[in-house]
C-alpha cells in the first residue's frame, strides 16, 4: 500500500491554513473531494455489480436508520417540555440531532458483521473498477488483519475529538444567531467523522491510532470536500438510506485520488533531491580566482608593500 502511505507526520489542519501560499492547493483538494463524491453518485448507474451490492446494503441499513430516527423522536417526545423550550430558543439544536442520524446509523452498521460486509462489497465493487491493483492489495491486507474489529478503547480514541467538538459547536446554539453557527459547525464536525467511516476498509489495515490520524490530517481538505456534500445529502430522511451506498462508492474514488496525489508529491520530492545532488559545487579554480580578486582589492586599499607583508605573515602562519 505504498501509494497510500503517509511519509511523514503532517501539521494539524488549522495550522495548514496559516500559509497563504497553501490556500490555492487546499481549495483544489476540496474541489477534488467533491468530484470524488459526484463520481460515487454517477457510478451507481454505470456499474452493475455496484448496483446489486447497493440494493443488498439498502435492505439492511434501512433498519438501522429506522432505529436511530425512532430513538430520536422517542427522546423528543419523552422530554417534551425541554424540546419545546429548545425549539423556541434554538431550533437548530433539534435539526442537529437529525443530522447526527447518519453517523449513528453507520456506527450500528459497523458493529453488525453483515452490514459491514455489505458496505465493503459496495466499496470494493467500485474500487476494483477504478483501481484494480490497489483493490487487490487492500483485500490481501484485510485478510491478513482478519475480521478483528476495533476495541472499545480504539473506538473511543477515534471518536473522542468528534464528541468534544460536536458538544462545543452545539453550545453555540444558545447565543443570538448561534443556531446557524451551530448547524454549520456541526456539519463540518460530522463531515470528518463521516469520511473516516467511509474509508473504514482502508483505515482498518493501519491498526494504529497515530497512523490513522496522520492519514486523516494529510488529506483533511480532500476528505472534507468529499464528505460535506454527502453529509447534507444524508441528513434528508429516506434519501439518506440510498446516499450511504453512493458515499461508499465515492470513497473508492477518494482512495484512488489519494494514491494519485501521493505519487505526485513523491515525484516532486524525488526531482528536488536529484536537482540538489546535481547542483555543481564551487571548483578549485573559482576559489583561487576569488582569492586573487580579494588580494587585488586589498592591494588597492592598503598599498602594495603592506599587502606583501600580510601575504608573508600568512605564509608563516601556514
Amino acid at each position: 500500500m505504498d501509494q497510500l502511505t503517509v511519509d511523514k507526520a503532517p501539521e494539524r489542519p488549522v495550522l495548514q491554513v496559516r500559509d497563504p501560499k497553501q490556500l490555492p492547493h487546499l481549495v483544489r483538494n476540496v474541489v477534488r473531494g467533491w468530484e470524488c463524491a459526484a463520481h460515487g453518485i454517477t457510478a451507481a448507474w454505470n456499474n452493475d455489480k455496484l448496483v446489486e451490492a447497493e440494493h443488498r446494503l439498502f435492505r439492511v441499513i434501512m433498519w438501522d436508520f429506522v432505529k436511530v430516527y425512532g430513538l430520536i423522536i422517542l427522546g423528543l417526545v419523552i422530554f417534551g417540555p425541554v424540546t419545546a423550550v429548545v425549539a423556541v430558543v434554538s431550533p437548530g439544536l433539534i435539526l442537529n440531532l437529525f443530522q447526527l442520524a447518519p453517523v449513528w446509523a453507520l456506527n450500528l452498521a459497523n458493529s453488525d458483521k453483515e452490514a459491514r460486509g455489505l458496505m465493503e462489497d459496495v466499496f470494493f465493487a467500485e474500487l476494483k473498477r477504478v483501481k484494480p491493483e490497489i483493490c487487490e492489495e487492500l483485500e490481501q491486507r484485510l485478510k491478513e488483519v482478519g475480521g478483528k474489529s476495533e476495541t472499545m478503547w480504539q473506538r473511543f480514541r477515534m471518536s473522542a475529538h468528534f464528541s468534544i467538538l460536536s458538544a462545543a459547536v452545539n453550545a453555540l446554539g444558545i447565543l443570538p444567531f448561534g443556531s446557524i453557527l451551530a448547524t454549520v459547525g456541526q456539519a463540518i464536525v460530522l463531515a470528518e467523522s463521516f469520511g473516516v467511516k467511509m474509508l473504514d476498509p482502508y483505515l482498518r489495515t493501519l491498526q494504529s491510532h497515530t497512523k490513522k490520524k496522520n492519514f486523516i490530517y494529510s488529506h483533511y481538505f480532500l476528505l472534507m470536500g468529499f464528505s460535506l456534500p454527502l453529509v447534507w445529502l444524508t441528513s434528508i430522511p429516506v434519501v439518506n438510506i440510498f446516499a450511504i451506498g453512493y458515499a461508499q462508492a465515492g470513497a473508492a474514488h477518494l482512495l484512488r485520488k489519494v494514491a494519485k496525489l501521493n505519487l505526485r508529491e513523491r515525484s516532486k520530492a524525488s526531482r528536488a533531491e536529484e536537482e540538489q545532488v546535481a547542483a555543481p559545487e564551487p571548483s578549485l579554480n573559482q576559489s583561487e580566482g576569488e582569492t586573487l580578486l580579494k588580494r587585488k582589492h586589498l592591494s588597492a586599499e592598503i598599498g602594495p608593500a603592506e599587502c606583501e607583508s600580510e601575504q608573508v605573515d600568512g605564509k608563516k602562519d601556514d
